[in-house]
């Protein structure tokens, strides 16, 4: 039996494992538009945490609300496409500091997941700061 501390990877690892044990998580996910977009794709998992001035709710303005809506539709869009086909954060309050999101997707290459990553509006509009990985998934 596994046991995991709170670590922010540890939770990763949850997170990725209880993911990998929905049954047909992937249903769809490798037609888009009728083309194979799994064809020469590769797995990236982006790692997303809020800077630390937004870590406390009175910062939240009117705009940083709208750019978090934004970075939800992006996201959504990315799901909805069959890009993305995991996202997900941590259930803690905005104030935890162990607060993390994660978007597992794929890409053609490691500058296309950058580029993917990088026009997150949190991310582009400095809410949130993030990290881009290649990412193989075990389990599905």
């Amino acid at each position: 039996m596994l046991i995991f501390n709170n670590n922010p990877m540890a939770v990763i690892v949850r997170c990725l494992f209880l993911a990998a044990m929905c049954a047909g998580c992937l249903e769809g996910f490798c037609q888009n538009n009728g083309e194979n977009v799994n064809e020469e794709m590769k797995d990236y998992i982006y790692i997303l945490t809020l800077l630390p001035e937004y870590q406390d709710e009175a910062n939240w303005t009117d705009e940083v609300t709208m750019i978090a809506n934004s970075h939800f539709n992006y996201l959504k869009e990315l799901h909805d496409t069959g890009q993305a086909f995991f996202v997900g954060r941590t259930d803690y309050d905005v104030d935890n500091k162990n607060n993390f999101g994660i978007v597992v997707f794929k890409a053609k290459s490691q500058e296309e997941a950058a580029t993917l990553m990088s026009n997150d509006p949190a991310v582009k509009n400095g809410l949130m700061k993030a990290e881009v990985h290649p990412f193989k998934v075990v389990l599905m």
